[in-house]
């Protein structure tokens, strides 16, 4: 099973050696600098904040799924799934 594809990594590593490149040469470095502080930056930010939002959410909603699961799990059936009988027992219309 793949995991990434090679085209991916080919041009993920050619991206790398371009930048580097750019950020070696002085020259070039005056020219790359303001896009990656202007542009870049608060796109990279934003990213982060992003994945870090939408992992506590996942975590949250893997916590409250396994409260939720032990609970059931843990409870009677009579309790999670009454039946009418005991609904009538008790005095509850149904």
């Amino acid at each position: 099973m793949k995991i990434v594809d090679t085209d991916l990594t080919f041009f993920l590593v050619i991206g790398l050696l371009v930048l580097l490149l750019l950020v070696s040469v002085s020259g070039l470095r005056d020219l790359v600098v303001p896009i990656f502080s202007g542009a870049l930056g608060p796109l990279m930010t934003a990213a982060v904040s992003m994945a870090a939002k939408w992992s506590l959410w996942m975590i949250k909603k893997l916590v409250n799924s396994h409260t939720t699961l032990i609970k059931n799990v843990l409870s009677p059936r009579s309790k999670i799934y009454p039946t009418l009988e005991e609904k009538k027992q008790n005095g509850k219309k149904g």
